[in-house]
């Protein structure tokens, strides 16, 4: 079943995603790394615009995208996502917008085993411009 591309499907795709048996999360994980395109047409419900914007958007942009999202879905954190709502009547035309992404990376020291470990994280906001 594919889902809505909103803050809603994103977040029942990446539910769906961090349950999956290890296996089966690497193999998604691998798919999102290999083609990042296709993977998004296979789990959300994508307009042609928002297909089109996908294949403009600069390869090695689109693959560093790929690579935090699996990262992050690989180190069992979740991805904070947020998709300015679209007006109802514009839904389907292209408009002008800016994705953003925040990658992070955390150092957590732990002072009852004095592990220094690196967590990694990543926020993506889909914002328009009018």
């Amino acid at each position: 079943m594919k889902h809505t591309f909103d803050n809603a499907g994103v977040a029942s795709v990446q539910a769906a995603l961090l349950s999956l048996p290890t296996n089966e999360r690497e193999l998604e994980l691998q798919a999102i790394r290999d083609d990042f395109r296709a993977w998004m047409a296979a789990h959300f419900d994508l307009s042609a615009s928002q297909l089109q914007q996908l294949d403009d958007m600069p390869a090695a942009f689109r693959q560093h995208v790929a690579d935090h999202i699996a990262d992050t879905w690989a180190s069992g954190s979740l991805i904070a996502f947020f998709k300015e709502p679209t007006v109802s009547a514009r839904h389907h035309e292209p408009r002008d917008k800016d994705f953003i992404i925040f990658p992070k990376k955390r150092q957590v020291y732990n002072m009852d085993t004095h592990a220094l470990d690196e967590e990694t994280g990543l926020d993506i906001r889909i914002l328009y411009r009018d």
